[in-house]
């Protein structure tokens, strides 16, 4: 959504509505919003959204244009006080919506929105999962009554028999084709 997008349709209401707009919701301004999504196809409820952000600190909108936060975030900040969304931008990091959300709790001071923002980018486990396709016929033989979990476990100790009882491990994908 780009800041001259934003800027268009908000200038566009104000030229139906002949006011300033802001984020109501009465059946008039629902219409007109409903119908100036049409023309720029987007729906009535992404027009309100894309209003709503206009609340944010330019700091804060610059976020949104260039992709740091997505427009959920950004409709979740246009909430917070000016102070706390200067924070949040201080911080320099990404903001996703849940933790805007949690911005938005009465007594969130400008050192627990840093944290929370700094908790919601705690380093993740280094662990990388990848999904494996197994033929139905090969799953339904071996694992017909097992859950997920155990799936997972029985295939990991079977991968790690087999490794240790073959050696090198680059040797065998090499000889599996998948070199």
């Amino acid at each position: 959504m780009s800041q001259g997008k934003r800027n268009d349709i908000i200038r566009e209401l104000e030229e139906m509505t002949g006011a300033e707009v802001t984020c109501g919701h009465d059946d008039h301004k629902s219409k007109s919003r409903d119908s100036l999504g049409e023309e720029y196809g987007l729906s009535g409820s992404t027009v309100a959204q894309m209003l709503r952000v206009n609340q944010l600190i330019p700091e804060m909108k610059d976020k949104l244009d260039n992709g740091e936060i997505n427009l959920m975030a950004a409709v979740q900040m246009s909430y917070v006080s000016e102070e706390i969304q200067r924070a949040v931008v201080e911080t320099g990091r990404a903001i996703s919506k849940d933790a805007a959300a949690k911005l938005r709790d009465d007594g969130v001071t400008v050192d627990s929105a840093k944290d929370i923002i700094c908790r919601s980018h705690a380093p993740k486990s280094k662990k990388i999962e990848k999904s494996v396709r197994l033929p139905a016929e090969v799953y339904g033989r071996f694992f017909q009554k097992e859950d997920a979990v155990e799936v997972a476990k029985i295939i990991e100790a079977a991968l790690e028999a087999w490794f240790a009882g073959k050696g090198d491990a680059d040797v065998h994908r090499e000889s599996a084709g998948t070199a």
